[in-house]
């Protein structure tokens, strides 16, 4: 399969083919035991039926939380809603079993970190904030 190459001294790779996307959670325990990490949210092109959705969101908006036991693909998927209620994403299914654990233990919010236009590609164009303020941690 070809890869693009170019030749000289500002040469580029370009890959042809589709790749695995790496996903980096930052996390941080706080001295007050709050506990935060930064994540991006999953399925945005799929959660938002207007495009301008994520566009409307600002830094610091509280994002809800509605779990979807009747999620086709997860059971245990926790959607992303605006505070006008805007399907706006998913929590990732790899944090999910640690967001439910820490939503049984204690007050769990999301915010909105960054949200960017649609101009970026779906899978980072909105960067949440989860804060956990589990009890007997």
């Amino acid at each position: 399969m070809p890869t693009g190459l170019v030749d000289g001294p500002d040469a580029r790779v370009r890959a042809e083919r589709r790749t695995r996307r790496l996903y980096v959670v930052w996390q941080n325990i706080e001295a007050d035991g709050r506990h935060v990490l930064l994540f991006l949210a999953s399925g945005v092109r799929h959660a938002a039926a207007d495009e301008a959705a994520i566009s409307r969101l600002a830094p610091g908006d509280e994002l809800s939380i509605v779990p979807e036991p009747d999620n086709e693909v997860n059971a245990d998927a926790l959607l992303l809603n605006s505070g006008t209620g805007e399907r706006v994403g998913w929590i990732p299914d790899y944090l999910l079993d640690m967001v439910h654990e820490y939503r049984n233990r204690g007050p769990v919010s999301v915010y909105v970190e960054r949200a960017n236009g649609p101009d970026v590609p779906a899978h980072v164009r909105l960067l949440c904030r989860l804060e956990a303020h589990p009890q007997g941690s």
